[in-house]
């Protein structure tokens, strides 16, 4: 997803119940954003961090290059990526009390906490 241009992107992305972001939004409340990682997790985030402040959680990648490049695509409009640890836990909290939107892949399981 690294090299979708945003027009593209743009035309690829229809999303319903999208005034109800927008409308939380406008009122200041945090969004959480919870997904199965089925489908393309890749465009919901650049649509996301296009539109608001977005934070997720992020595991990188075993392969350093690959990881590279998911990483850059995924922040390229701006979204912040914080550990899937206790540290990122509380990165999604301080986002939500700012008001911003928060994206997980619950199905995703996490490492142990340490």
């Amino acid at each position: 997803m690294a090299l979708v241009s945003e027009r593209a992107l743009k035309t690829l992305v229809e999303v319903e119940g999208e005034s109800i972001l927008n409308a939380a939004v406008e009122r200041g409340k945090g969004i959480i954003l919870a997904l199965p990682h089925l489908g393309c997790w890749e465009m919901v985030g650049l649509y996301g961090a296009d539109r608001m402040p977005m934070t997720s959680l992020y595991r990188p990648l075993r392969l350093g290059g690959l990881d590279q490049l998911v990483r850059s695509g995924r922040e390229r409009n701006g979204a912040t990526l914080v550990p899937t640890d206790a540290s990122g836990i509380r990165s999604l909290y301080q986002a939500l009390k700012r008001g911003e939107l928060i994206a997980i892949l619950p199905d995703q399981g996490a490492r142990r906490w340490r």
